[in-house]
């Protein structure tokens, strides 16, 4: 992993037990250095692949979700069943970072809006160090299995650096969460959004 700022992907965050948010020092709406920002996967049965364990014979690296994310508009698509993805380009020595991107395919399941933020300080996102981090925040997972538990799953481009919670994520830091609230208030007003 880089220990540089702008490649720290920090934490996952569920406000509600069901609103899914991402900080971190990387900025995901415009990469760094020309690396991208990759899809979130949800895996809800337990037979994800990650760590020293990553099978790429196993479908999807055992997640059921992908969360496919459109920057241009703020809107995500959720998918299930045979979609594919795209592995990261380092994946030769990161193996446990893939998948990195949802390619196509798959049964639609849901789509909604996100909001990004940059700029924001370490005490904004409840304490992490760094001093510039981004967010996107407002994931629905409520399409998940009632009562399901679950593990998410992110990384930029490289693999790098990632992200994998097995669904156990503590609340978002309170100044994070009212500013993504207003944000979402504002683009409701320009735009009906459908829940």
């Amino acid at each position: 992993m880089s220990p540089l700022q702008k490649w720290d992907l920090e934490g996952f965050f569920l406000k509600d037990g069901k609103y899914l948010s991402i900080i971190g020092g990387f900025d995901f709406k415009n990469g760094v250095d020309g690396i991208r920002s990759g899809s979130i996967f949800i895996d809800v049965n337990g037979d994800a692949q990650y760590g020293n364990t990553a099978n790429a014979s196993v479908p999807n690296y055992g997640y059921e979700y992908a969360i496919d994310l459109n920057f241009n508009n703020s809107q995500y698509n959720v998918y299930q069943g045979s979609w594919t993805w795209d592995p990261v380009i380092e994946r030769q020595n990161i193996p446990y970072s893939n998948p990195w991107r949802y390619r196509g395919g798959g049964d639609f399941v849901t789509s909604g809006s996100f909001v990004y933020m940059s700029g924001l300080s370490d005490s904004d996102v409840g304490g992490f160090l760094g001093g510039n981090h981004y967010a996107l925040t407002g994931f629905d997972l409520s399409f998940l299995p009632a009562g399901s538990t679950f593990i998410a799953h992110f990384t930029e481009e490289c693999g790098n650096d990632n992200l994998m919670d097995d669904g156990t994520t503590v609340p978002e830091p309170a100044t994070m969460l009212l500013l993504g609230l207003g944000l979402m208030g504002i683009a409701g007003i320009k735009k009906k959004i459908k829940v």
